[in-house]
């Protein structure tokens, strides 16, 4: 029986979208379209025919207006694969373009579904009217949002979100836990290497505690603009044996540091629901993490991770250490139960695609 088609645009580079062509080519046939490049695992786990590249660069940060030169191609895309449904990952750039095009193409027309990733939505609409526009016009052609936090619900139901469907992208899989690999002290850290992720706070805090514990250490994973400075801070802190910078990690070493670390850390200004988060969390390391919503969301300060604050109490985490076996399996509970990705896919996401398009649960008109 054949498939309904499935067009997905977004980054083809990123692990997310990754995971979500693994889960969508389960109930559909999968065409991925990536403004940039393609992963080697994607690469390797669809076709060359279905998968086209753009091989722009999308910024976080707005000025993606060159993106609109693709409109063209990807008309020519959705002429060639006719897909019943299109998803863009990211409303202020992959999903504007979908909802220029569903505005103006109609052979055949589509369902389209917005994936909002938090930046998106969270931040770039409050950067001036224009954008503010160009957000409602993309949750306004979409058929479908989908969200990955409470908080960012209400933002898009505000910006004018008709149809919003939440869950968190989750986790594929549920890891295991050896607390033998455990390190004391050993804070970890993967947020990207920018201004708004605040690693300098990250590495203040670690250096004050290591003042009372000599095995407090910091791995500092992934890249980004700010690294050269965050590395001469440390140097100039004294904390050359105390913090290390490894990156870029791949899933499978980013997992090692999971599996040793004992804190993870995440201090961003704004975020929804940060995958990294639950990863860390159902690999039993005890969250501090800022003061977000979101966060809210899977954090209870003093309960399974602490809410970070300016002056942050060291006797806190030492408590929270102290009482690590008890708050590791009350937060891999709760990844259980609210953040495994395919169940949400299969249970949610799934379904409501099946009512919109009219189908039956085996994909039949």
């Amino acid at each position: 029986m054949a498939k309904s088609k499935y067009l997905l645009f977004g980054d083809g580079e990123s692990p997310h979208v990754l995971k979500w062509v693994r889960e969508l080519t389960r109930s559909f046939d999968v065409h991925l379209v990536s403004s940039r490049d393609v992963g080697p695992e994607l690469a390797r786990f669809l076709p060359r025919e279905r998968i086209d590249r753009l091989r722009q660069a999308v910024r976080e940060e707005g000025g993606n207006l060159a993106l609109l030169g693709s409109l063209p191609r990807l008309r020519k895309i959705l002429k060639k694969v006719k897909p019943r449904f299109v998803n863009a990952h990211y409303v202020t750039s992959h999903g504007f373009l979908m909802a220029l095009l569903k505005k103006t193409f109609s052979e055949p027309p589509f369902i389209l579904i917005q994936s909002a990733w938090g930046t998106d939505i969270l931040v770039t609409p409050f950067r001036g009217g224009l954008y503010r526009l160009a957000t409602r016009f993309a949750l306004g052609e979409a058929d479908l949002v989908t969200s990955d936090s409470e908080h960012m619900t209400g933002v898009i139901e505000r910006l004018g979100g008709r149809s919003v469907l939440t869950f968190p992208f989750g986790l594929e899989k549920m890891p295991g836990l050896d607390p033998e690999k455990k390190i004391p002290g050993l804070f970890f850290s993967n947020r990207s290497l920018t201004a708004n992720s605040h690693v300098d706070r990250i590495i203040s805090l670690v250096g004050r505690i290591s003042r009372d514990r000599e095995d407090a250490a910091l791995v500092v994973a992934n890249e980004g603009k700010e690294r050269p400075a965050l590395e001469t801070s440390v140097r100039h802190a004294g904390l050359d044996d105390r913090v290390r910078f490894v990156g870029y990690l791949s899933r499978e070493e980013q997992e090692g540091f999971y599996e040793k670390a004992r804190f993870y850390v995440s201090l961003p200004d704004s975020d929804a629901t940060s995958v990294s988060l639950l990863e860390a969390m159902a690999h039993g390391c005890i969250p501090i993490v800022s003061d977000l919503p979101a966060n809210r969301e899977w954090v209870k300060h003093g309960e399974n991770g602490l809410i970070y604050h300016d002056g942050l109490c060291l006797s806190d985490i030492g408590a929270m250490e102290r009482n690590w076996a008890a708050v590791a399996e009350r937060n891999r509970r709760i990844i259980a139960e609210r953040a495994l990705f395919p169940e949400r896919m299969r249970s949610m996401f799934i379904p409501r695609l099946f009512d919109l398009a009219g189908l039956s649960r085996e994909g039949e008109a």
